[in-house]
């Protein structure tokens, strides 16, 4: 006897979802600087931008005040909710993103915190407690207090309604259409670091950071002496040995290095130096803005064996790559073994544009004498002009 089949059936849902997002972007300058800051100084008097108003286009108007202040020899930027004019709105949330700009606006330094803060009437302040140092600010004035001048850039993303729609398959016609509330909370004033991360920044660590800095420029009891060009940096040989298993390894045994309590590295650029042994002493570096300067950092913590250094270095040649320095950096990155994420992003661009960087001469040398850089399979050459 024949047996039926059973019918089977199927349903296909598709949905969008939309979020409102609204960018101010604030420029605030600070001029005479020196009037409310000093070298020698770790904090100053709170000052206050002019309040703005923003969000009236989603639904969100509210009017916001900056605050500028420092502690702990910390620059630091608040930002606080001082109205909410429709009624029915009880919170709203805000990205926040602070630059510090050039005299001719390009960007020396950006930080921004990746998760979203919710403000309302009670829990209205919140802010960044690590900007950069003062020591920073002060060293580097050619840079970032030219003319005596503060140049701050103060991006502010507000967001709206999150919306969630049905539409038939295949097509885009809406069947229906729900407004969906963003979750709110109450959140104390806090603040929040993200050079090179989102999660909030203890205040023990910066302290420790500020700390550990200071040891490293005071020289106190210092008895290692790295020489580097015509520069001479006094270091610890302990902390060099917990940071770096080059350095270690070097001072365990009975070594030139060990005996003479000098170190001479003679291929490594003074400035480069000067950024590494921050990083050693501090976890954290000011990342150079020259592509020229991060390249020779790369080398220098692949050689010290500073993995975290090198990737977070190489990230940084990620965001200012161009066709005339990709190829270098894709070698750079394959040579060094960076990250495969950032290897697979370098690759990606150069498929992106591969007939335009053909083009050049720059890149094809970079492409003659390492393929490998380039290609996962380096079968993939084939009919690649070398001419």
């Amino acid at each position: 006897m024949a047996m039926a089949s059973r019918a089977t059936s199927k349903s296909i849902i598709c949905s969008e979802t939309e979020v409102e997002m609204h960018r101010i972007i604030y420029n605030w300058d600070i001029n005479n600087f020196d009037r409310i800051c000093t070298p020698e100084s770790d904090e100053f008097e709170p000052i206050s931008s002019t309040p703005f108003r923003a969000g009236q286009e989603i639904n969100r108007e509210s009017e916001w005040d900056l605050i500028l202040s420092a502690e702990g020899g910390y620059l630091q930027i608040w930002l606080y909710l001082k109205k909410i004019y429709n009624e029915m709105i009880k919170d709203i949330s805000v990205n926040l993103t602070v630059l510090i700009l050039k005299s001719d606006g390009t960007t020396l330094l950006r930080r921004r915190c990746d998760k979203n803060q919710t403000f309302t009437a009670e829990d209205n302040g919140w802010g960044m407690g690590y900007i950069i140092t003062i020591e920073t600010l002060w060293e580097e004035r050619e840079n970032y207090l030219m003319d005596n001048k503060l140049r701050l850039q103060i991006q502010l993303d507000i967001l709206g309604e999150v919306t969630s729609r049905f539409k038939t398959p295949g097509t885009g016609t809406l069947l229906l259409s729900r407004p969906l509330g963003l979750p709110s909370g109450k959140r104390k004033r806090t603040h929040c670091d993200d050079s090179d991360t989102t999660d909030h920044e203890d205040p023990g660590s910066t302290i420790m950071k500020r700390d550990m800095k200071k040891l490293l420029k005071s020289q106190n009891d210092a008895d290692m002496t790295i020489e580097c060009g015509k520069k001479s940096f006094s270091v610890h040989k302990l902390i060099l040995s917990a940071r770096s298993k080059v350095f270690s390894a070097m001072f365990k045994h009975d070594t030139v290095e060990t005996r003479s309590h000098i170190v001479k590295i003679p291929d490594v650029p003074e400035s480069t130096m000067e950024s590494l042994l921050e990083y050693i002493y501090t976890g954290g570096v000011a990342m150079p803005s020259d592509v020229e300067e991060i390249m020779s950092l790369v080398e220098a913590s692949d050689k010290y064996q500073l993995n975290e250094l090198k990737n977070r270095c190489l990230r940084s040649l990620c965001t200012q790559i161009t066709p005339e320095n990709v190829g270098r950096i894709t070698i750079l990155s394959y040579m060094h073994n960076a990250e495969l994420i950032i290897q697979e992003e370098l690759r990606q661009y150069c498929r992106s544009n591969w007939d335009s960087l053909l083009k050049k001469k720059s890149f094809k040398e970079c492409l003659v004498t390492s393929p490998r850089a380039f290609f996962d399979d380096i079968k993939s050459l084939s009919g690649v002009d070398s001419d």
